[in-house]
């Protein structure tokens, strides 16, 4: 007998359609690990912290970086005899470089909250996004022994939003089948519901009263009211 029993044991196992739904999903989620990471790894370069997550954007978290070392914020060991006589630039400065890190964050935020609903495309601007951010990695930082987790980090990502991408489109070209999805809108599929929240007012049927003048159910012809006895 097991000792535990098995969650997914009963579950039926997934359509073409649906396996390739969670696909895209899971691509879209390693993309918030992402946004997630990279804007915990600037808040921890802020404080003084030298921790550092992998599943972390490298040009939001290096623009921080180089805010912080030229306004002169890092730990004094950091400053070595080179930075003698440097003139440090002023706090503008940083609030320059974590603002343009905070914006390049919201835009894989953004991909990550429209893709849903507004069609792959925004994961595809995503996938150029870290591709650049992947270059920019190794222009700055070079190729070494110690950036080798970095590197496949990276890469991973690379491959996990490509293959969200290429789920996407073959969901986009399969045939609707009976009890799937009804239609593929370029995000998600959407269960059938016609009278769903969200449903369009056109489309649910609505109804319709008729007057009881023009039905004649509820009303006496004038002929018999005109036949009824009355007393003298």
């Amino acid at each position: 007998m097991a000792l535990f029993k098995n969650k997914n044991a009963n579950k039926a196992p997934l359509s073409p359609r649906g396996s390739l739904l969670q696909k895209y999903n899971n691509s879209r989620n390693n993309l918030l690990l992402v946004v997630i990471f990279t804007l915990i790894n600037m808040v921890m370069l802020i404080v003084g912290s030298s921790s550092y997550f992998l599943f972390s954007a490298s040009i939001p978290y290096y623009l921080t970086l180089f805010g912080m070392l030229y306004t002169g914020r890092m730990p004094e060991e950091v400053y070595s005899a080179d930075w003698e006589g440097f003139q440090f630039y002023d706090t503008s400065y940083l609030a320059i470089m974590i603002a343009i890190s905070v914006v390049l964050v919201v835009i894989y935020a953004l991909c990550w909250i429209m893709g849903k609903k507004h069609g792959f495309g925004w994961l595809v601007f995503a996938l150029i996004s870290f591709v650049i951010d992947t270059i920019f990695m190794f222009v700055i930082v070079g190729v070494s022994a110690d950036m080798i987790l970095d590197v496949v980090f990276h890469a991973w990502v690379i491959i996990s939003l490509g293959s969200g991408i290429a789920a996407a489109v073959k969901l986009n070209k399969m045939p609707i089948e009976e009890n799937e999805p009804i239609e593929y809108q370029g995000g998600i599929p959407e269960m059938p519901a016609p009278f769903e929240s969200g449903a369009p007012v056109e489309n649910i049927p609505q109804p319709i009263s008729v007057p009881a003048a023009e039905s004649g159910a509820n009303e006496i012809p004038q002929e018999t009211i005109n036949d009824i006895p009355t007393e003298n």
